[in-house]
């Protein structure tokens, strides 16, 4: 097993699984995250991208995997998900003591790095049908992207590259757009935050050994919430500036993800892209959202609305909640990608909402993993238009202020986002395997492991107290018929129980459940009648029946019958004669 991490891990990783386990069990203790929506506090198989089986939604039933909990890739520390709202619950609501106490139960940074053999570890260049051609990778989209896209860089030993610094005249500059926008909002503007500048390739004029050229890919910003349309022109512009072309044998891989894509349009943004790379004829890969975590948001955050007076629990943690639950935040929630598969159709897609779920507790802002992902302009500026109210988005998207002094405290996980970009590989190259260990863990039900764990540590405390209780009126029995003497031990058990109250409400009971069930028996019989299939009157029924009554009558009645014959008889003889 080789780890992809730093070379502090291989000798610190046995002191830091020990803490991490430790606060895995405080977290058994503290009991389940709580999460948005009225304290929900389970991690479903939905939420990790499980099916009723336990199999992965997008993988296919095809296939061997080689993949098992002892050949998979995961990161160095355990004990996830981290309950982050019990814990920040415990600190009074301080990121600062909750990173505090993550660092001190070993999820440092070391710790945080993806683990793995190398035979488990895609190359970039796995989908390359053809020996020949160039392969290029391109990533479009916000921070989302950004930090993906150094994970590339990391798998390929080539230099990471982030934002552009800005020197104070460009911020002042900034601003001043902004009031000047307040003053007069007349005029016609985009609704498009500000945003940093990213270079496409490193400064150095040597790249390091090991790095290729194909190693490095390019980054072209994209705002999901502005436009739902794929910036095409700008990926079109990118492949001619490198000299690559699919038509020619190159492959080209564009990666399209953001985590603003408003959630009635991230359909359509999804079936655009498909349609509009492959007509290009390059492979898409789409980026699941990023699960946001509403309690580390109210806990990094500016703005404060005080707290609840009965359960401490800030306000603007209810306020993003409720922004989550409308989809105002969260891209859907892994809600579109989901039902698209559904339907039947198989898009390569990474696993960044299974996850950044499943390790849930180390994104800093509620959002990211690797704050170096985080865009200074786009977070930390104010709309171009103008200062906007708390959670609307009215000029331009709203992004949850956070605390800078924070940046510091928080644990670096580029470790996760390693994760997410061999998930875009599989999902090309593999996509009936399951390369991850998660996907082995057991207690992955809708209980939760914590709170499988809490309910059977309930009934464990139950059992013994039964037993407590069995055993010390075992003891008590035995010590009062040895004080008794030789005459107890001489009495039948029936002579010892006497008249028991409890056995004659028994025997009441039994009686009165006879009388009822024979009463019910008379009340409820069923008749012995024969539906008819119509409900009119059957007229040869009734004829029949008159028929018979009508020959039993005259079988009956036999005498008055001869005489009225004869009387009959008679007065016809006399009128003859008459005539």
């Amino acid at each position: 097993m080789v780890a992809v991490s730093r070379l502090a891990l291989a000798s610190g990783l046995a002191v830091v699984g020990t803490s991490a386990l430790g606060l895995a069990a405080v977290a058994h203790d503290l009991a389940v995250d709580h999460v948005e929506g009225g304290g929900r506090s389970d991690q479903t198989p939905e939420e990790l991208g499980f099916s009723e089986t336990g199999d992965s939604d997008d993988a296919n039933s095809y296939g061997k995997s080689q993949f098992s909990e002892e050949f998979c890739v995961d990161i160095g520390a355990k004990g996830f998900p981290i309950p982050t709202f019990k814990m920040l619950q415990a600190a009074n609501w301080d990121a600062a003591t909750y990173f505090a106490q993550l660092q001190g139960a070993g999820y440092a940074e070391d710790a945080l790095q993806m683990t793995g053999p190398d035979a488990a570890l895609l190359t970039s260049d796995c989908m390359k049908e053809r020996s020949h051609g160039r392969t290029k990778h391109i990533f479009v989209g916000d921070s989302q992207m950004m930090s993906l896209r150094n994970a590339f860089h990391r798998l390929n030993k080539c230099p990471e590259i982030w934002w552009t610094n800005h020197s104070e005249q460009d911020i002042t500059d900034m601003m001043g757009t902004v009031r000047r926008n307040e003053k007069d909002r007349s005029k016609t503007a985009s609704n498009a935050r500000f945003y940093s500048r990213a270079e496409q390739a490193p400064e150095t004029a040597k790249l390091p050994h090991g790095c290729k050229e194909d190693g490095i890919g390019s980054f072209i910003h994209w705002d999901g919430w502005v436009s739902h349309q794929l910036p095409v022109k700008e990926i079109q512009k990118e492949m001619q500036l490198i000299g690559v072309d699919p038509e020619e044998g190159d492959n080209v891989v564009v990666w399209v993800g953001s985590n603003f894509i408003p959630a009635r349009h991230r359909m359509s943004a999804l079936l655009q892209a498909i349609n509009k790379l492959h007509e290009m004829k390059v492979k898409l890969v789409w980026d699941s959202p990023a699960y946001q975590d509403a309690a580390l948001m109210a806990a990094t955050t500016t703005y404060s609305e005080g707290r609840d007076e009965h359960t401490k629990i800030p306000i603007t943690f209810n306020s993003i909640s409720q922004r989550k639950a409308t989809g105002k935040i969260g891209s859907n929630e892994y809600a579109t990608e989901k039902s698209l598969y559904e339907q039947g159709i198989e898009v390569p897609t990474t696993k960044r909402w299974q996850i950044t779920n499943r390790y849930r507790g180390l994104q800093c802002d509620g959002i990211h993993t690797d704050m170096r992902a985080r865009d200074p302009l786009f977070y930390d500026m104010p709309c171009p238009m103008g200062q906007q109210k708390y959670g609307q988005s009215t000029y331009c998207t709203w992004v949850e202020p956070f605390k800078k002094e924070l940046s510091g405290l928080c644990p670096l996980a580029n470790g996760l986002d390693d994760m997410v970009l061999q998930s875009g590989l599989y999902s090309m190259c593999a996509a009936h395997e399951k390369p991850f260990c998660y996907s082995y863990t057991e207690h992955i039900r809708k209980a939760g492991p914590e709170l499988s764990s809490t309910m059977l540590g309930v009934r464990a405390v139950l059992l013994l107290i039964i037993a407590f209780l069995a055993s010390a009126q075992a003891f008590i029995v035995q010590t009062a018929s040895s004080l008794v003497g030789p005459r107890a031990a001489a009495i039948s058990p029936f002579e010892r129980l006497g008249d028991c109250p409890c056995m004659r409400c028994r025997t009441n009971l039994k009686k009165e459940k006879r009388q009822r069930n024979r009463v019910n028996a008379f009340r409820f019989k069923k008749g012995g009648f024969t539906r008819r299939r119509f409900n009119g009157p059957d007229y040869a029924a009734d004829q029949k029946k008159a028929d018979e009554d009508n020959k039993f009558y005259s079988m009956m009645f036999t005498f008055t019958a001869e005489e009225e014959a004869a009387a009959a008889e008679e007065a016809k003889s006399g009128n003859k004669q008459a005539a």
